[in-house]
C-alpha cells in the first residue's frame, strides 16, 4: 500500500469521525429543541389552567358581592318595617 493510500484512508477515517460527531450533535440539539417545546406547552397549559382558575374566582367573587349586596338590601327593608 502506497503512503498516499494510507494518507487517503486517514483522511477518510478522519472525515467519518466528525461526520458521526457532527450527528451526534445535531440529535442533542434536535432533543433539546424537543425538550424546549415541550416545556413551553407545559407552561402556556399551565397559565392557561391559572388564568380559567382567576376568571372562575372572579365570577364567583362578583356572585358573592351580589348576594351580599340583596342581602344588604333585605335587611334594610326588615328594618324599615321592624320600626
Amino acid at each position: 500500500m502506497s503512503d498516499n493510500t494510507k494518507s487517503l484512508e486517514k483522511s477518510i477515517s478522519s472525515l467519518t469521525a466528525q461526520i458521526d460527531s457532527l450527528n451526534g450533535l445535531t440529535q442533542t440539539r434536535f432533543d433539546s429543541t424537543k425538550v424546549i417545546n415541550n416545556k413551553k406547552v407545559e407552561i402556556k397549559n399551565y397559565y392557561t389552567a391559572k388564568s380559567n382558575e382567576i376568571d372562575s374566582l372572579k365570577s364567583d367573587s362578583a356572585f358573592v358581592h351580589y348576594i351580599r349586596l340583596q342581602l344588604q338590601s333585605l335587611r334594610s327593608v326588615k328594618q324599615l318595617y321592624a320600626n
